[in-house]
């Protein structure tokens, strides 16, 4: 790729991983019923898509492998996973739920904490159940064999289509 491109390439993730960042759940729950409901899944989601972008456009070497982007991916994953926790009890929300709890799955291959990695299978499991559907369990096998090879990375995780 000529170096304009690819130098256009990490400008443009760079204002996308802005615009992620900018973005404040609490003032676009304000003026929804439910308030809370609502700020959790902004909260949740915003985690999600930037944890997605980062990984994703690294695994591409659109974004490059820096301490700041790092720093940046472990703040998003201990809010997700905090978030989702918090989710746990509202049954509404795990319907909407099983891509941030797969992202979160992937993120989890760059650290090893099994007590995660069992949380997420277990709510993967739950959401089977819940939305009547075999993906969740499709998505718990795919994370069960990247974790195995204890090698973190997007392309680790979905090395086929």
């Amino acid at each position: 790729m000529p170096i304009m491109k690819t130098h256009q390439h990490a400008e443009d993730a760079g204002s996308i991983l802005s615009r992620i960042g900018s973005f404040v759940p609490r003032e676009w729950a304000q003026s929804r019923a439910q308030e809370g409901d609502w700020q959790l899944i902004a909260s949740i989601w915003q985690s999600a898509i930037a944890l997605y972008c980062i990984m994703s456009l690294q695994a591409f070497d659109i974004l490059p492998c820096t301490r700041e982007l790092d720093t940046m991916r472990m703040r998003h994953r201990d809010r997700l996973l905090k978030d989702l926790k918090a989710a746990t009890p509202l049954k509404q929300l795990k319907k909407i739920s099983t891509f941030p709890l797969c992202v979160l799955g992937v993120e989890a291959g760059y650290h090893v904490q099994q007590s995660t990695q069992i949380w997420i299978e277990r709510h993967l499991e739950e959401h089977a159940r819940l939305l009547g559907s075999n993906s969740p369990l499709k998505a718990r096998e795919v994370l069960r064999r990247y974790w195995r090879r204890k090698k973190p990375g997007w392309n680790e995780c979905f090395d086929e289509p």
